[in-house]
C-alpha cells in the first residue's frame, strides 16, 4: 500500500498535512477482513472520523462537504 503525505508550512509557521493515500476502500472476502483488522490493530489504517471538505484557494478558508458526512458506516 503506498501512501503519499505532503507537508507545508503556511506563512504564519502552521503546518499543513495532505495525505494523498487510498480514499476508500471495500472489504467483502472474510480472508480480507481478517487481513484489515490487523492492519487496523498495526495502526495502518483506520476508518475516517474526520470532516469532508474542500480547499477554498481564494480565501484559504475549510469548506465543509456535509454530502461527504454521508460516507461513515
Amino acid at each position: 500500500m503506498f501512501v503519499y503525505i505532503y507537508r507545508e508550512r503556511t506563512e504564519d509557521g502552521r503546518e499543513l498535512l495532505f495525505d494523498h493515500g487510498a480514499q476508500y476502500f471495500t472489504v467483502k472476502k472474510p480472508e480480507v477482513q481478517k487481513l484489515v483488522e490487523r492492519w487496523q490493530m498495526s495502526g495502518l489504517v483506520a476508518e475516517w472520523r474526520g470532516r469532508f471538505g474542500t480547499l477554498d484557494v481564494q480565501t484559504g478558508n475549510f469548506v465543509e462537504d456535509t454530502v461527504g458526512a454521508n460516507f461513515h458506516s
